[in-house]
């Protein structure tokens, strides 16, 4: 039923023969059933190294924006003769940016932006055929069918008895969660519902209630707007989401720009405890090699270009992000790194 349900993305592109490079690791399941499995449909084959990438002139590529930013790294160095067709991204939210600098440094032809979770069965939007480039990029594409999606208040959830609001402990025990919908092109909660989204958690009743109501709406934790053309955009994780002097940060709409500034490889910004604001701005960095970057650089970068309490005010530098199992970033490991490993103070 997955099959017939979700149709390979790739092969709406190109016809057999479809080399495809994967490099997922293996505790996603839908990352194979996705890829791996559908690209052999039409005939294709997968490769999961990349010395393979460059001999078997690989038509395809499917990885997290993480990934993406190693490869381009690795192919400034290496300058290997590669055109594939289309790379797809998931699995973390993505910038124009590095869509633009994936498409220079390998060559692509087209960058498609999908948006899923395991819970839903992988994807639940995904960029069409003929979207333009602007649809392709800002956007993780239309809502795939069989699926049903709203975005709500995640401040407001009601009580299943009497449709009045109720504190969320209580909303919890009764695990439904009917939420205020929001206007398009306004950020809230992204919920999902429909055939291929799971029933529950494996022996664990707390948090299939917790995320799982009995409407069978399942709850993302994902900040996202639902455009006026249908199109949706994810703003961040909501637990990510800075508060500053009561002013709401989204850490993408920083980042997007600190992306841009020519000696950053890639830039994760987080909120860290400040004891007048609540929270202050900090921008974690990995460098271009050889290169370095200063806070007063990413100040002066910014300035015009976001609202002054969005501008960061701290900066800290790292070789490495701490990552999931599945190639996710965490940005909770790296305000622990700060806070607890590094001198830090208000």
């Amino acid at each position: 039923m997955f099959l017939a349900l979700w149709w390979p993305l790739a092969a709406l592109y190109i016809m057999p023969p479809l080399w495809c490079f994967l490099r997922p690791p293996l505790i996603p399941i839908n990352l194979w059933m996705q890829y791996a499995m559908r690209s052999n449909c039409p005939g294709g084959v997968v490769l999961s190294d990349l010395l393979f990438f460059h001999w078997c002139r690989c038509t395809m590529i499917c990885g997290t924006p993480t990934m993406y930013v190693d490869l381009i790294n690795r192919q400034q160095l290496r300058k290997l003769d590669i055109h594939p067709e289309i790379a797809i991204s998931g699995g973390a939210p993505s910038s124009v940016h590095l869509f633009q600098e994936m498409k220079k440094h390998l060559n692509l032809r087209k960058v498609k932006s999908i948006y899923g979770l395991s819970e839903s069965t992988a994807v639940a939007f995904q960029s069409l055929p003929d979207d333009d480039e602007l649809h392709s990029t800002s956007t993780v594409g239309y809502v795939g069918d069989h699926l049903e999606v709203k975005i709500v208040d995640p401040e407001v959830r009601r009580d299943e008895d009497d449709g009045m609001p109720a504190p969320a402990d209580q909303v919890l025990k009764k695990a439904f969660f009917q939420g205020k919908i929001v206007p398009r092109g306004t950020p809230g909660e992204l919920l999902i519902r429909g055939y291929s989204t799971t029933l529950g958690y494996w022996q664990n009743e707390e948090k299939t209630n917790e995320l799982i109501g009995r409407d069978k709406w399942l709850r993302t934790g994902d900040q996202f707007v639902l455009q006026e053309d249908g199109y949706g955009r994810i703003v961040g994780r909501i637990k990510d989401m800075i508060i500053r002097g009561g002013e709401n940060i989204y850490p993408i709409e920083v980042e997007d720009v600190l992306n841009q500034h020519p000696h950053v490889l890639e830039v994760q910004v987080v909120g860290l405890p400040h004891e007048r604001l609540g929270e202050e701005v900090c921008a974690c960095i990995r460098v271009q090699k050889n290169m370095s970057v200063t806070l007063s650089d990413l100040k002066t970068h910014c300035a015009g270009k976001l609202a002054r309490f969005k501008i960061p005010s701290r900066l800290e530098i790292f070789d490495s992000f701490p990552k999931t199992t599945s190639g996710k970033i965490q940005k909770h490991k790296i305000i622990e790194t700060i806070v607890k490993e590094r001198q830090f103070c208000n």
